[in-house]
């Protein structure tokens, strides 16, 4: 398997420069308003499986090959209007630096008013459903992440037919071969037959006593969160993490139908439903609904 690596070079001025049909492309990446560095914002080529993110002080590198001139880069962060550009355009002309980023106007929801008592409901894989696996054999239940093919985001897809208030999120983790993991937790809605995140701002997981922390539970109460229809929980390795360190519980028996998963291998190339031999199978992810 091939590592994966996430590229945080720090610059101190935006430079494109050419080698072997390929460029560099450096920047950093600014608040409109604040002029503030902007940390682990998503780098892409839209649709291709090349991206980045950037760093703590919002700078970030992206190697490019001459080949992609017609595709477009975009730049995009939950709060914030998305940023692209042709790389031909860029290439002729240059690209601005600093990459300035307008936060996105929020409209606000409804507020819905209804004297019914909802109704508490858990939704997705729970561990004791992930073993034993008796179709495969030498099949395990634990899906290791990252590895090739779970480079960047991972989840759960909830299929659902009712409106339904998201009060937490529950991951679930066979082990880990590191001390600390920084991950990112995306929740997205299945809208016009495209996955839309519906956060306004980012959430951002720092588990440090990970013997203890198997199955980390995420309280989304305070976002006040609803969806009508289907909706995707994901996590993402926004910062470096080494391969297969460490794993997630599946399920590979039909449940997976129910609750498939799906991957990214960076922030702007398609979704992909990701299976094992041609069979949908369910990670080990965990919503608690309200009715």
């Amino acid at each position: 398997m091939k590592t994966f690596l996430l590229l945080f070079v720090i610059h101190s001025s935006l430079l494109l420069s050419s080698h072997c049909n390929a460029q560099e492309i450096v920047g950093e990446i600014l608040d409109f308003k604040s002029g503030k560095p902007i940390a682990f914002v998503n780098i892409g080529v839209v649709g291709k499986n090349i991206g980045t993110v950037s760093d703590e002080n919002g700078k970030f590198s992206l190697n490019v090959s001459d080949a992609l001139d017609e595709d477009v880069l975009r730049f995009s962060f939950v709060g914030y209007e998305p940023y692209q550009v042709v790389l031909q355009s860029m290439r002729s002309q240059g690209l601005i630096s600093p990459i300035l980023l307008k936060e996105q106007a929020v409209k606000m929801k409804e507020v819905l008013v209804t004297s019914k008592r909802l109704i508490p409901r858990v939704m997705g894989v729970p561990k004791k459903k992930c073993y034993p696996i008796p179709f495969y054999k030498n099949v395990i239940s634990n899906v290791p992440f990252p590895q090739e093919g779970y480079r960047h985001e991972i989840g759960t897809l909830f299929k659902n037919d009712q409106p339904v208030y998201l009060d937490s999120v529950q991951f679930n983790f066979s082990d880990y071969s590191i001390d600390t993991l920084d991950l990112r937790v995306n929740l997205y809605a299945y809208q016009n037959d495209q996955f839309v995140n519906v956060l306004q701002q980012p959430i951002y997981l720092h588990l440090t006593d990970l013997k203890s922390i198997l199955s980390p539970v995420i309280d989304l109460s305070p976002l006040t969160l609803s969806f009508e229809g289907d909706f995707l929980v994901t996590i993402e390795n926004y910062k470096r993490v080494e391969n297969n360190s460490c794993g997630l519980l599946a399920n590979f028996k039909a449940i997976g139908k129910e609750y498939p998963t799906y991957y990214r291998s960076n922030s702007q190339s398609e979704w992909q439903n990701l299976t094992h031999k041609s069979r949908n199978f369910g990670l080990s992810f965990v919503a608690f609904v309200k009715r």
